[in-house]
């Protein structure tokens, strides 16, 4: 049975204490069968057509995100909503942190250190406009492009844990940039939305 196992899939549904059945086309299948049947295909993936498919749909959320930004008036990057939410600008930062610490990850098989919390938000929080903001996070997307361009097809199916305490495959890993930013990307739309913009920006 051939199964091609693109956009955002990935291994949190094969966590052991899952006892759910999964659906593959119109087949149930046990957690364990579509784990082989997954790390088979990708196997047969060439590096090419999966590193242009990780990239393609990297590139397609960032844009995205840079569209979703703009459309903040100005005067709301920077607030913070309801007086608790995190302000866009603060949003979009992370999302290049993310992308930066994944990329080191990806390219260096090393986890990178984490600041402590005080020093990220101080850190975020520097990103008080969209000119500083959106540089830091195209400088990042690039970081990340250029690592997918490292991966290697046979070490894609190797798991760790040392990221987030949860086994993750190195796909898994190199799919969560997008994952990330299309959470965020839904509060960028819902901010500018509530400012009166009910326009999709995703051209």
């Amino acid at each position: 049975m051939a199964i091609l196992l693109g956009g955002l899939a990935s291994d949190y549904p094969l966590r052991a204490e899952a006892a759910c059945l999964m659906r593959v086309g119109y087949r149930t299948i046990e957690p364990e069968t579509y784990h082989l049947i997954r790390t088979e295909n990708l196997q047969n993936m060439s590096t090419l057509d999966l590193k242009a498919h990780l990239e393609a749909t990297t590139r397609n959320i960032c844009r995205r995100i840079v569209n979703d930004l703009k459309a903040v008036p100005a005067d709301q990057q920077n607030v913070s909503p309801g007086g608790c939410a995190r302000p866009p600008l603060n949003v979009v930062a992370e999302c290049a942190m993310v992308n930066g610490f994944i990329a080191d990850f990806l390219t260096t098989n090393e986890v990178p250190a984490r600041p402590d919390a005080e020093t990220r938000d101080r850190f975020l929080a520097s990103f008080d406009t969209e000119e500083k903001t959106l540089t830091y996070f195209e400088e990042q997307a690039e970081k990340l492009y250029a690592a997918f361009q490292t991966l290697e097809t046979e070490t894609l199916g190797e798991t760790t844990d040392a990221l987030f305490g949860r086994p993750m495959t190195r796909l898994a890993v190199a799919e969560m940039p997008a994952m990330h930013m299309s959470y965020h990307d839904g509060q960028l739309n819902y901010v500018h939305s509530l400012c009166g913009d009910a326009q999709m920006h995703w051209g």
